[in-house]
């Protein structure tokens, strides 16, 4: 609908009724729509925008605060200072998977901030942002402690994604095709300190993960916080070539919570990593997969 410009209940020539029950609602290619004006939409609760203008996104949230599930992709206009507006109505909302949002570069101010607005967030999904660097703009000091709703995470295809701090209360995450994450900017350590210590992605704070996804990461080194990780039970890595170490034999006692552990990953050392893997895995291996061994 290219030529859909306005849509009202006060103008008769489209619509001329409330919708009271209405519990889902999607919207798609409608790139001329920049007016909507109904009356509130108490009874909604799952919400698909895709490909409009962020005027549509804006008036929809203001009249359905009680969606739970969001689902926004291809947003024109849709940068920072507006996402910022249009969070402040998201507090029912428990699902938001983003894709195609070109134009925000972070989800939110701070993290601190965020979780004053988005008290029942538990699952984000975010792809495909190609301008996309951070979730949160400010860097904080007791990162990861305040979104504490937020249970699954999900990031695929930001190219231009350089920082991401993880709510300590995670217990999926999945980073894919997210290359600058661990992109080289001075020393080693500190490029080993951001993926493995402190407040870095992939933490000893992360007590609550059970799932763990990394794909596609080629200066991917080292995951040796794996031993802290007590509930994990499904890890992949995939297409991450330059892994060279993974936990020593301090998850020996804990390997018994492993329900499935798949290594489809080219790796330098191969031999190493099979002998490795092999010394803590075999006696509780459920499900082993090894693709992409070339030679």
């Amino acid at each position: 609908m290219d030529g859909w410009e306005e849509w009202s209940t006060n103008n008769s020539g489209v619509v001329d009724t409330a919708f009271p029950c209405l519990q889902e609602l999607r919207i798609e290619r409608c790139p001329n729509l920049v007016r909507v004006s109904l009356e509130p939409l108490p009874s909604l609760r799952v919400l698909t925008i895709r490909g409009c203008g962020h005027e549509v996104l804006r008036s929809l949230v203001r009249l359905a605060s009680s969606v739970t599930k969001l689902n926004i992709n291809d947003i024109a206009g849709l940068n920072d200072q507006v996402w910022g507006g249009v969070i402040e109505y998201l507090g029912e909302v428990k699902e938001l998977r983003m894709s195609g949002c070109n134009e925000i570069k972070c989800l939110w101010e701070s993290e601190a901030e965020a979780s004053k607005v988005l008290v029942n967030l538990s699952k984000l999904d975010v792809s495909s942002c190609s301008k996309l660097v951070s979730l949160g703009k400010k860097k904080e000091d007791n990162c990861g402690s305040n979104l504490t709703s937020l249970t699954s995470l999900s990031i695929r295809n930001c190219h231009t994604l350089k920082h991401c701090s993880c709510p300590n209360s995670l217990k999926s995450l999945s980073i894919v095709n997210c290359n600058k994450l661990l992109e080289k900017k001075k020393k080693k350590k500190e490029l080993e300190k951001k993926l493995e210590g402190g407040h870095g992605l992939i933490n000893s704070s992360l007590l609550l993960l059970e799932s763990l996804r990394l794909h596609n990461w080629p200066k991917l080194k080292s995951i040796t916080q794996l031993s802290s990780f007590n509930h994990l039970r499904n890890l992949m890595i995939k297409d991450c070539p330059n892994v060279e170490s993974f936990p020593d034999h301090e998850i020996d006692c804990k390997i018994s919570l492993f329900a499935e552990v798949m290594l489809l990953s080219e790796t330098k050392n191969r031999s190493a990593v099979v002998l490795v893997w092999g010394r803590w895995c075999l006696l509780y291996l459920v499900l082993l997969k090894v693709e992409s061994c070339i030679g």
